[in-house]
């Protein structure tokens, strides 16, 4: 069920309906909670996080890619890793602070 929500989120977020995705997502993310799924929990932040991004939310984005990144790093899931340090080296190069996301795409 949460994998399907996931996708269905995408979906959604693909089709530009940011709030019916962010919804979505939200359910995932509430079921692989309660089922201790903590890989799903970073996915499902990173997705939220991609809304927040679209939206141009920088500051929730950045609060929900750093939740992913720090679960990925205590998973040791790299591809993870890489892929927070790649959104928030974007985030930081969007607010125009190009050192941190050099910084960022150099971890990535």
């Amino acid at each position: 069920l949460a994998s399907s929500w996931g996708v269905l989120g995408d979906i959604q977020r693909n089709r530009g309906n940011w709030d019916e995705a962010e919804r979505l997502y939200q359910q995932s993310l509430a079921l692989r909670t309660e089922l201790g799924d903590r890989s799903g929990m970073a996915e499902s932040w990173g997705q939220l996080g991609d809304i927040q991004r679209l939206r141009g939310n920088w500051d929730e984005a950045e609060r929900l890619f750093q939740q992913s990144l720090a679960l990925s790093t205590e998973l040791g899931d790299r591809a993870g890793m890489a892929s927070s340090w790649g959104v928030l080296g974007d985030i930081q190069r969007n607010r125009g602070n190009w050192e941190e996301a050099e910084r960022l795409y150099q971890q990535c």
